[in-house]
């Protein structure tokens, strides 16, 4: 299956390294094109929770220029790069350099390996004509689950401030 091929070929101290950026870093921004846009989305709301300065590019009907141009070493961008990836996506990849670059991408995707940080691999799977994203779904669970810990009580305060806006608001069911 996806999950396990996914995760047997993923090292613990892969996803605690990446938690630990992700906890220490300046600014985080994702980045998704197409079906990889609904994860990078879903990861910055889950990121959102436990700590601040998380943005998701591209903003629709945005370029990129002037959001990527700030980015330093102390910034982290999760890009996520599956197969039929748009044209642009090595250009922004070069431009995206000067960052610590994840890159979250399934196997055709292991060609840029030598240009980031760090690269996991996601099975979709082949064999059937849509794409799963049942996979990298799980993989960012994990990861926020480990930044969650590393950020400790910052983490913990966060989610009890934004819980107490969504009761202030009355943005969602009650029980």
């Amino acid at each position: 299956s996806n999950l396990t091929q996914t995760f047997a070929g993923i090292h613990e101290d892969t996803l605690l390294d990446i938690a630990e950026r992700l906890a220490k870093a300046k600014q985080i921004t994702l980045i998704g094109f197409r079906n990889a846009y609904p994860l990078a989305l879903h990861f910055r709301q889950q990121l959102k929770q436990i700590r601040t300065s998380v943005r998701l590019l591209p903003q629709p009907g945005q370029t990129l220029g002037e959001d990527i141009v700030d980015l330093g070493d102390d910034d982290v961008v999760i890009l996520f790069g599956f197969r039929r990836r748009t044209r642009q996506f090595k250009y922004v990849l070069s431009a995206i350099k000067h960052a610590q670059v994840i890159l979250i991408t399934d196997p055709t995707g292991q060609i840029y390996r030598n240009q980031v940080s760090k690269l996991v691999v996601c099975h979709l799977g082949n064999d059937a004509p849509f794409d799963s994203y049942a996979a990298p779904m799980s993989l960012l669970s994990a990861i926020c689950n480990r930044t969650y810990s590393l950020l400790g009580d910052a983490a913990t305060e966060r989610v009890n401030s934004i819980t107490e806006t969504y009761a202030s608001l009355d943005e969602l069911e009650r029980k």
